[in-house]
């Protein structure tokens, strides 16, 4: 089973026309992979687990996702074998 590592998701603000959730990731062989999340910027941490658990079968791992607003962490979401097992707010 791949084990994911720096898992994030955090608002990617760099594009102005574009600002929206990311969640970025390092495989086990240290190569990065991200996406888009389709979640309202003021998503709570339900909604976002959702969403992730809807954009997760590209990712078939195990980890922890950290939950970003701005630099303050604000939750985790976690996988199992690429399905949504579980989240928490903190």
């Amino acid at each position: 089973m791949t084990r994911i590592h720096d898992a994030q998701l955090y608002i990617d603000s760099q594009d102005p026309a574009n600002v929206g959730w990311w969640l970025r990731y390092t495989d086990e062989h240290g190569t990065e992979h991200g996406t888009a999340i389709d979640a309202a910027i003021d998503a709570s941490v339900e909604d976002l687990a959702s969403a992730v658990g809807d954009e997760s079968h590209w990712i078939s791992g195990d980890g922890e996702i950290k939950v970003l607003r701005g630099e303050r962490p604000c939750g985790e979401i976690t996988l199992i074998d690429g399905t949504v097992s579980g989240w928490r707010a903190y």
